[in-house]
C-alpha cells in the first residue's frame, strides 16, 4: 500500500511539475521537450515500481541480458512496460496540447515549439513501447529456446 500511495504522489508531484515548467517562465528560457521527457519516462517507472516488486524488475533486465532460463514473470513485466510506454506518450501529448491551448494567441513560432514538444512526447513514447517490444520478444524467444 505505501509503494502505491508514494508512486500516486510522486506522479503527481511530476505532473504538477510539468504543468507549472510548462506553463511559466521556465517556457522562454528551456525547450518544452524537456518536461515531456520527464513526464513520459517517470511515468513508465512509476507504473513498473508499483506493479512489480524490486526483485522481479531486475530479474526481467537479468533475463534480457542472459537468455539463460527465463521466467514467465519476465514476460509480463515487458508486456506492462510495453502498453505504459505507449500510454504515456498518449497522455503527455495530450497534456501537452491541452497546455498548449492556453498560448493559442501567440505567434506562430512560439506555439510551434509547444505543438511540437508535444508530438515528441508521443513519439518518445512509441520509441519506448517499441524498444520494450523488442525485450519482450527476446525474453520470449528464450522461453521458446528454453522449452525446447
Amino acid at each position: 500500500m505505501f509503494r502505491v500511495c508514494f508512486a500516486f504522489l510522486t506522479l503527481v508531484a511530476v505532473l504538477l511539475i510539468g504543468y507549472l515548467w510548462e506553463g511559466g517562465i521556465v517556457v522562454v528560457l528551456l525547450h518544452p521537450l524537456i518536461p515531456t521527457l520527464v513526464l513520459v519516462t517517470c511515468s513508465v517507472a512509476l507504473v513498473l515500481g508499483v506493479l512489480f516488486p524490486a526483485a522481479t524488475l531486475r530479474r526481467a533486465v537479468g533475463d534480457v541480458a542472459l537468455l539463460s532460463a527465463p521466467s514467465p514473470a519476465s514476460l509480463v513485466v515487458w508486456r506492462f512496460a510495453e502498453r505504459a510506454s505507449y500510454l504515456a506518450g498518449v497522455v503527455a501529448m495530450l497534456l501537452g496540447l491541452i497546455i498548449t491551448s492556453r498560448f493559442m494567441d501567440q505567434t506562430g513560432n512560439l506555439i510551434g515549439a509547444k505543438v511540437g514538444a508535444c508530438f515528441t512526447a508521443l513519439v518518445v513514447g512509441l520509441l519506448q513501447g517499441l524498444f520494450a517490444s523488442m525485450l519482450r520478444a527476446r525474453v520470449e524467444l528464450g522461453l521458446s529456446g528454453a522449452s525446447s
